[in-house]
C-alpha cells in the first residue's frame, strides 16, 4: 500500500454511539464530517466512502443536551459489528456511567473488536469503566481531566491532547475535537487531498482556519511511552517530521495549543483497509 496517498476503496462503517444526555456537537461534527466527505469523494469520482448508523442501547428517539434529538435505528451490535465506532461524551457522564451500565459491558466486549473504537470528549468515561484504559494515556474534556483521574488513577490522562491512539482505541479532548479526530480518520481513509477539502469546508473554506489539529500527525497521536511511537508503529509510515512546539512533553500528539496550519504529511490508511491492518 503507498505511502505516498490513501487509495480509493471500500465502504467504510461507522456506528455512532448515543445515549439520553449525550452532546449534541459530538454527534453531528462527525455526522457532518463523513457526510462531507462522501460528497467530495463523489464529486472526485472516487469509490468508497461513509455508511454511518446512529446506535444506542435502546434505539429510537435519543434526547441529547440540547433540544435536539437523534434517531437512533440500531441497537449495540454483538455480531457484525461497524469498523470504526464513535462513542459521544455527555455534560453529566457520571450519572450517564450509572445509568448506561449495558453501553460499559458493551464496550468492554466490543471495542477491542474493532479497527478504530473513538471515545469523544467524557466519552473516554466509557472506556476508563470498561478497563480499556488502563495503565493508558487517554485524552477528555478538559474540565473533566480531573474528575477522570480521581476515578479511574489507573489512567494517565493528558489534558492538553486533542487526541491520542493506543491501538484501536482513540480518545479526544472536548466537543470541537471530534470534528478533529473525524477529519483525522478521512485522511487516514481517503487521502490528504479529501480530508484538505472536508476541512476547508467545515472550517468556512479558509485554509488557514483548518487547525493543525484538524489534519493531524496520526501516528504521533499514540499516547504509550510517553506519547512516542514505539515498536507498533507501521512499517510503510512516513517518518514524522520535527516541530518547533515539540519540547518532549508535547511530543507524540497534536495539542491545544498548536499554530494553525495543516501537516504536509499523510498517513496509512487504517480502519477500513482490504487486508485488515489496523
Amino acid at each position: 500500500m503507498s505511502t505516498g496517498s490513501a487509495t480509493p476503496g471500500p465502504v467504510c462503517r461507522v456506528g455512532l454511539v448515543v445515549y439520553p444526555g449525550f452532546k449534541t456537537l459530538e454527534a453531528t461534527g462527525p455526522l457532518s464530517v463523513l457526510r462531507y466527505a462522501n460528497e467530495h469523494l463523489r464529486a472526485a469520482g472516487q469509490a468508497g466512502g461513509y455508511e454511518v448508523t446512529v446506535m444506542a442501547p435502546e434505539p429510537g428517539h435519543v434526547p441529547s443536551d440540547t433540544l435536539m434529538t437523534l434517531d437512533a435505528t440500531a441497537p449495540l451490535p454483538e455480531g457484525d459489528l461497524p469498523g470504526t465506532v464513535f462513542v459521544a461524551g455527555a455534560a453529566g457522564i457520571e450519572a450517564a456511567l450509572e445509568r448506561e451500565a449495558a453501553l460499559v459491558s458493551w464496550c468492554r466486549r466490543n471495542a477491542p473488536r474493532t479497527d478504530r473504537f473513538a471515545a469523544l470528549c467524557t466519552g473516554s468515561f466509557f472506556l476508563a469503566a470498561a478497563g480499556l484504559l488502563d495503565g493508558k494515556t487517554a485524552a477528555t474534556h478538559w474540565n473533566y481531566a480531573d474528575r477522570l483521574r480521581q476515578i479511574f488513577p489507573q489512567v494517565t490522562v493528558d489534558a492538553d491532547a486533542i487526541f491520542l491512539r493506543h491501538g484501536n482505541l482513540w480518545t479526544s479532548a472536548g466537543v470541537t475535537a471530534a470534528i478533529d479526530l473525524s477529519l483525522a480518520f478521512v485522511e487516514q481513509d481517503y487521502g490528504r487531498d479529501i480530508a484538505l477539502r472536508v476541512a476547508r469546508r467545515a472550517r468556512h473554506g479558509d485554509v488557514s482556519q483548518a487547525s493543525g489539529r484538524a489534519v493531524a500527525v496520526l501516528d504521533h497521536a499514540d499516547g504509550a511511552d510517553g506519547g512516542r511511537l514505539g515498536d507498533g508503529r507501521h512499517p510503510n509510515v512516513a517518518q514524522p517530521e520535527p516541530r518547533p512546539a515539540d519540547d518532549g512533553r508535547g511530543h507524540g500528539r497534536p495539542r491545544r495549543d498548536e499554530p494553525a496550519q495543516l501537516y504536509p504529511r499523510v498517513h496509512r490508511r487504517t480502519g477500513c483497509v482490504a487486508d485488515g491492518v489496523a
